[in-house]
């Protein structure tokens, strides 16, 4: 964990001027630079990317020291807050809850709700027993 007064991490950040392809690496520090690419100096690089110098370039590449970040920038506001109902277990009817909830929904929905579960509870070529269904008019 980082405190306040921890020093903050950086990485090497190589952007290579003639490639087209990798042609970003980071590494997580200036050895392990060197040790990858030894045609280059440790101790030139480093006098170059000390903590107030300037970034080292030449004709094939641009290497620099940049601050990692590892919290985001700005703290955002949940967009998606969690829906969270508690009701007491004695007291809670659930069936009544439910009355309301259909009550409120449109017919169509509510028709569509009951065909799909009745489709649902049967097998494929099966029909519906015509004898155990009441037929009710709606009122307006």
């Amino acid at each position: 964990m980082e405190t306040k007064n921890a020093p903050k991490k950086r990485v090497i950040v190589a952007f290579w001027k003639n490639r087209k392809i990798d042609s970003i690496e980071v590494f997580s520090n200036l050895k392990i630079f060197c040790e990858t690419y030894p045609t280059f100096s440790y101790n030139t690089l480093n006098n170059y990317l000390g903590k107030a110098k300037t970034p080292y370039e030449n004709s094939q590449l641009f290497l620099t020291r940049q601050e990692l970040i590892t919290k985001p920038l700005l703290k955002k506001a949940r967009s998606i807050q969690p829906v969270v109902n508690r009701y007491l277990l004695a007291s809670h009817d659930e069936g009544e809850q439910n009355l309301d909830f259909w009550l409120a929904s449109e017919p169509e929905s509510r028709i569509y709700a009951v065909t799909k579960l009745a489709s649902e509870g049967m097998e494929k070529g099966m029909k519906v027993d015509k004898c155990k269904i009441q037929k009710l008019n709606m009122k307006d």
